[in-house]
């Protein structure tokens, strides 16, 4: 509570700055795009089986979709073991719901784990997936830092005081992220 004021990528100075709008901004240039960013942050703290959380997806998922991004693993403190059936399992799981859909599984940018940095990897390997590595921007450059400060949602300006927020990208980091994607679109 009191830590983050929006419905968007945390530490970004507002929300067409997180990288899932500035990707949506891009694609919308030259496509009719609707786009949807969901916190599936059940699946990285379930402390039982990661693919009894998959129904929460079933309003986002389609065969219509063509870009999917999965960016999952900060929040993952348990299960370390099952990871990579876990992660396994949310791609089959992603790709028969949507099997039109480029996949891409971006790297976690805040606290990296070798351990879901491998799952991640070795399931877009799996499946012939863009794997985006975010290695360049664990750097203060690319960190939002204590005292920044957002537009939150009730259109009013705070300031970052909690060191977990701060840890995440900031706008140049979240353009990076962003770039990242758009290099690796396939045709849509």
């Amino acid at each position: 509570e009191n830590i983050w004021w929006g419905e968007w990528g945390m530490a970004a100075t507002s929300k067409e700055k997180d990288y899932v709008h500035l990707v949506d901004a891009y694609l919308d240039e030259t496509y009719d795009v609707s786009t949807t960013a969901y916190n599936f942050a059940d699946w990285e703290t379930s402390e039982s089986n990661r693919s009894d959380m998959f129904s929460e997806l079933d309003q986002y998922l389609s065969p219509d979709l063509d870009l999917i991004t999965i960016q999952l693993g900060e929040n993952i403190t348990t299960g370390l073991d099952t990871l990579n059936e876990d992660y396994t399992e949310l791609v089959q799981y992603i790709k028969d719901e949507c099997p039109n859909a480029q996949i891409m599984i971006l790297d976690e940018f805040c606290w990296p784990k070798p351990e879901i940095q491998a799952a991640q990897k070795q399931a877009a390997d799996t499946f012939s997936l863009t794997y985006i590595d975010l290695s360049e921007i664990r750097t203060d450059e690319y960190r939002a830092g204590l005292g920044t400060n957002v537009m939150g949602e009730d259109n009013e300006w705070h300031t970052i005081t909690e060191a977990t927020v701060a840890e995440h990208p900031n706008d140049d980091g979240m353009r990076y992220i962003a770039n990242r994607i758009i290099a690796n679109l396939s045709q849509l």
